[in-house]
């Protein structure tokens, strides 16, 4: 898993660096100069900008909201979500949840903990075990450990670390 995590990072490096998208943070998880094949950077290019777009819009629309990411990786998304919304000062609640594999949580974990422009992105980061899961929590994030195979360990853990399902009415999530 983590050879695929590192491959798919790499692939993203190597479209960033060629131009097709802007990524503020990818450095801090893959250090090394990448080039990909120009059809691979596109497929990078769609895919970043379609669920930038998609969670952009869902944000916009929803005054209280909530996304959790399955399988999340090293993924930039939160990091790079949170610190634009931090610059237009967005009011509304809005908090990111990531899931992983143990393996995979510890590799982002240590990759945040061990840098200081992703833990100053978080804000106040607490590393603790939420009933023997590894979570790290910050003010609008949250990354746990989780295998979403064992159907009834998951749907406990993303309600201890505070995912809420609540429907739809005035003081409730969307969750996207």
């Amino acid at each position: 898993l983590k050879d695929t995590n590192r491959e798919a990072m790499r692939a993203k490096k190597s479209a960033v660096t060629k131009g097709y998208m802007k990524d503020d943070f990818i450095n801090c998880f893959v250090s090394e100069d990448v080039h990909k094949e120009i059809l691979l950077n596109k497929g990078y290019w769609c895919r970043f900008h379609t669920i930038t777009l998609i969670i952009n819009e869902f944000i916009s629309k929803n005054k209280n909201c909530q996304i959790l990411n399955l399988g999340c990786g090293l993924d930039t998304l939160p990091f790079n979500l949170l610190h634009q919304l931090k610059n237009k000062n967005y009011k509304n609640e809005f908090k990111y949840f990531e899931c992983d594999l143990n393996e995979v949580v510890d590799d982002k974990v240590e990759k945040i903990k061990s840098n200081k422009i992703l833990s100053d992105i978080l804000g106040n980061i607490t590393d603790l075990k939420i009933n023997d899961v590894r979570t790290i929590k910050g003010d609008n994030y949250c990354i746990f450990e989780c295998d979403i195979n064992k159907y009834n360990d998951f749907i406990k853990t993303i309600e201890l670390v505070g995912v809420d399902f609540k429907y739809n009415n005035k003081n409730t999530y969307n969750y996207f």
